[in-house]
């Protein structure tokens, strides 16, 4: 890795995504060959994706997806065992 960038705002997504276009524009990801985003699987980020990203190949974050389906099953069953 040659750099990171960090962007954050306590804007919802329709007000943010302009502003996560605009720096993967000027960080040059328009121009990579192969195109990925990382995403949870919320409807949020597949608009985000849709308006500014749509030629990118969207791929499930496995860990948090796993994440999500433990914390369902420990609500469904009191014990740990059988979560």
């Amino acid at each position: 890795m040659l750099s990171k960038e960090v962007i954050a705002s306590s804007r919802n997504w329709k007000e943010f995504g302009p502003k996560v276009a605009s720096t993967a524009w000027y960080q040059g990801f328009a121009k990579a060959t192969h195109k990925v985003l990382v995403a949870d699987g919320s409807s949020a980020i597949e608009d985000l994706q849709a308006k500014w990203f749509s030629d990118y190949t969207r791929v499930l974050d496995i860990m948090l997806a796993l994440s999500y389906s433990l914390a369902a099953a420990r609500a469904l069953h009191s014990q740990r065992e059988p979560a």
